[in-house]
């Protein structure tokens, strides 16, 4: 918020909570100062400044986790053939990693990751060098992340 309020303004608050973590409710204080509705999904609310003091409260959760979606593909590189057998999130020591297991008599194998939030749009993409044959860690930031879409390239 701006250091100067103006008195009978609607000032919009955003709180941004620590990963792991989303704005489960947003309360303003004295409620007849609340403009519209909260937006859960960014931490946004909207409060018309009157005389005396308003609160913004909220009450944080932990973040849902994102769905991963992997389906079974296969393909073939050079006449190898590959296939991404499972795709998931774990999480350790507060941190988000995602565990990838593909086949192939090939040493290894690339693969997309594509982050997408709750609007459904995509986030970020990268592509990575995967180990075969054995499960792989690939460090990911999930934070308001909604759906994750792990794909095999040839």
């Amino acid at each position: 918020m701006p250091d100067v309020v103006i008195f009978g303004s609607t000032q919009q608050v955003t709180e941004v909570p620590e990963s792991g973590f989303v704005a489960s409710a947003i309360v303003i204080a004295p409620s007849d100062r609340l403009v519209g509705t909260p937006n859960l999904g960014t931490g946004q609310v909207s409060a018309w400044i009157g005389t005396g003091v308003t609160e913004a409260l909220y009450t944080n959760g932990v973040a849902p986790a994102p769905t991963v979606t992997a389906p079974t593909q296969s393909t073939s590189v050079g006449g190898l053939r590959q296939e991404l057998r499972f795709a998931r999130l774990v999480r350790r020591d507060g941190r988000e990693y995602l565990a990838v297991k593909v086949t192939s008599r090939s040493r290894r194998a690339r693969i997309s990751v594509s982050l997408y939030g709750r609007s459904g749009r995509r986030m970020s993409r990268v592509v990575v060098l995967v180990a075969t044959g054995r499960t792989a860690i690939v460090r990911i930031d999930a934070h308001r992340v909604a759906r994750i879409r792990v794909q095999l390239l040839s």
